[in-house]
């Protein structure tokens, strides 16, 4: 018989999670060691805050949404964390780790310099430097931008220059705080962690962080709306030329592009202009015509309203006939030509 582990619901530092009950068992008794543990401390609360928050995070990562969280996974997280003995060893009174009333009271280690793609507007790094040096990030970013502006319509292309390359390269020097270690490396957590490995520059997962990052993400939107707008528009007015398409053997008998001073040069090739007044050849161009005018039409719809493609990809089916449809047209006009006795025409 098998049986079951009931779960409960709870919250910790605002995160929701499921969690069993042995494992609800083993948290709770913990946060009450904790809490125990730093009871003399009158800072005890603000630290019981902070441990609360880390416990909430580690969960986050390992449990992602709709996902139970085990004992085991508590015992991880505990020994990650440290025994309350350990966490009550640190002196709340030592210089490193106390900040004054300035800084709302604050207990900090020595903080690390990383990006904090949590903050972000670009790359972090703005954000970075406010939470390395206690200071509002919007400060840095008016700084740069200030720099930026300056550089941009004073026409000074040395000082524009300096501000990129060294924005640049402190999103290259500074590395992303992803991890819970890191963002309390970041912050000055005062906690005793097991260190990570340094990682060095992934530039695929700094690629995609790009792309996530607020103002990148405006920037495409506003992107693929002139895309999806210029797409449309291209598409409609194809197909609206598509209606012409039959009737061009036509018009180019009654002498119509003659107006362009192009029939001389093209008409006086026999091969050219029994090919151009096949009915057949303009059937090929108005499916070749007809396919681009599609694609405009279905690709500026799914940019302008942000539509998830199809499973079925239309898009690349729509290119794989489009490339059949000219392959098709070269073929019968090698066929026409031959046929025709066409060829030696060509070159007279």
């Amino acid at each position: 018989m098998i049986r079951m582990k009931t779960t409960e619901n709870i919250s910790i530092a605002g995160y929701p999670f499921i969690i069993e009950s042995d494992a609800y068992y083993e948290l709770g008794k913990y946060l009450n060691e904790v809490r125990n543990s730093f009871s003399s401390n009158p800072s005890g609360d603000e630290i019981v805050a902070d441990i609360e928050e880390r416990i909430a995070e580690l969960l986050a990562e390992k449990c992602p949404k709709g996902m139970t969280v085990n004992i085991s996974t508590i015992k991880e997280i505990i020994e990650r964390i440290g025994l309350p003995s350990e966490l009550a060893e640190e002196d709340p009174k030592n210089e490193d780790s106390v900040v004054s009333e300035d800084s709302n009271k604050e207990y900090r280690q020595n903080r690390k310099l990383f990006r904090n793609i949590d903050e972000r507007v670009l790359g972090g790094v703005c954000a970075g430097l406010g939470t390395y040096f206690n200071i509002d990030k919007v400060i840095f970013r008016l700084i740069f931008m200030a720099v930026f502006i300056i550089g941009l319509f004073e026409a000074d292309d040395a000082l524009f220059l300096i501000a990129a390359l060294a924005y640049i390269c402190m999103w290259i020097a500074m590395p992303a705080a992803r991890t819970v270690e890191e963002k309390c490396s970041m912050k000055g957590k005062p906690m005793d962690l097991k260190e990570f490995g340094s990682k060095g520059l992934n530039l695929k997962k700094e690629l995609n962080d790009a792309a996530q990052a607020p103002a990148v993400r405006t920037l495409a939107s506003i992107g693929s709306i002139l895309i999806g707008s210029i797409l449309l528009i291209g598409g409609i007015s194809v197909m609206i030329g598509c209606v012409f398409i039959p009737s061009m053997p036509e018009l180019l008998g009654k002498g119509i592009v003659r107006v362009y001073g192009m029939a001389d040069e093209i008409l006086s090739l026999k091969a050219v202009e029994t090919i151009i007044m096949e009915p057949a050849f303009w059937q090929f161009i108005l499916v070749i015509a007809g396919i681009i005018g599609v694609w405009g039409i279905y690709n500026g719809i799914m940019l302008l309203f942000k539509m998830k493609p199809h499973k079925g990809r239309p898009g690349l089916i729509l290119f794989i006939l489009w490339l059949i449809s000219i392959i098709a047209l070269c073929a019968w006009t090698t066929h026409f030509i031959l046929a025709n006795d066409l060829f030696l025409t060509i070159f007279d």
